[in-house]
C-alpha cells in the first residue's frame, strides 16, 4: 500500500471447496483476511505520526504566540517614552488572534484529535488482529489431525467473515467520528463569523 492510499480491500483471493482443496483454500483465506487487518492497521500506524507532528506544531505555535500577545503590553509598559508604550498594544490583539487561528486550523484539520483517534484505532486493530489469530491455531489444532471437514470449513469461514467484519466497522467508527468532529469544526467556525 503506497503512503497516500485509502484503505482498499485487495482483491479476493480464488477458492475451492472440493475436499481435496479445502486446507488450501483455508490458508488462501487465513492470509487474505490477515492481510486486509494488517493493512488496515499499518495504515492507522503510519498516519498517526503525520497528525502528531501537525498537531503538535499548531498547539506549540499557538501557545508560543499567545504567550507573546500576553507579554507585548507589559514590555509595551517597560519600555514607554513620554507615556507612549514602546510597543503598540495592538499588536497584542493580532498575536491572540494569530493564536486562536493556530487552534482553529488545528482543529478543522482534526491533527491533534486525529493523532489520538488513530492510535486508539490501530491498537484496538492489533488486539482484534492477535485475538483472531489466537483463534484460529485452536482451530488448526482441531483440523490438524485429518483433512478439514465441511463443517470445520464452515466454522473457519464464519470465523474470517466476523474478523473482516469487525476490522471493517472499527474503520467506520473511526471515519464517522473524523466526519463529525469535522463537521463540527465548520460549524463553530461559521458561528465565530456570524458573532464578528
Amino acid at each position: 500500500m503506497s503512503r497516500t492510499e485509502d484503505i482498499k480491500p485487495a482483491e479476493f483471493p480464488s477458492l475451492s471447496w472440493k475436499p481435496e482443496e479445502i486446507a488450501t483454500s483455508l490458508v488462501k483465506l487465513y492470509e487474505y483476511v490477515t492481510n486486509q487487518a494488517e493493512r488496515a492497521r499499518e495504515w492507522y500506524f503510519r498516519k498517526r505520526s503525520r497528525k502528531r507532528i501537525a498537531g503538535y506544531t499548531f498547539r506549540l505555535c499557538a501557545i508560543i504566540v499567545a504567550v507573546i500577545g500576553g507579554i507585548i503590553p507589559i514590555l509595551g509598559g517597560i519600555f514607554e517614552e513620554n507615556r507612549v508604550p514602546g510597543i503598540n498594544p495592538g499588536w497584542a490583539t493580532v498575536a491572540l488572534t494569530i493564536a486562536g487561528l493556530l487552534i482553529a486550523v488545528d482543529k478543522l484539520g482534526g491533527f491533534t484529535s486525529g493523532w489520538v483517534r488513530y492510535i486508539r484505532t490501530g491498537q484496538e486493530l492489533s488486539q482484534m488482529e492477535e485475538a483472531f489469530r489466537f483463534q484460529w491455531e485452536n482451530g488448526k489444532i482441531k483440523r490438524q489431525s485429518s483433512d478439514p471437514t465441511t463443517e470445520q470449513a464452515e466454522e473457519a469461514i464464519f470465523q474470517c467473515k466476523t474478523f473482516l467484519l469487525g476490522i471493517n466497522e472499527v474503520v467506520r467508527k473511526e471515519t464517522d467520528l473524523w466526519a463529525a468532529e469535522f463537521h463540527k469544526a465548520l460549524t463553530e467556525i461559521e458561528a465565530t463569523k456570524l458573532t464578528h
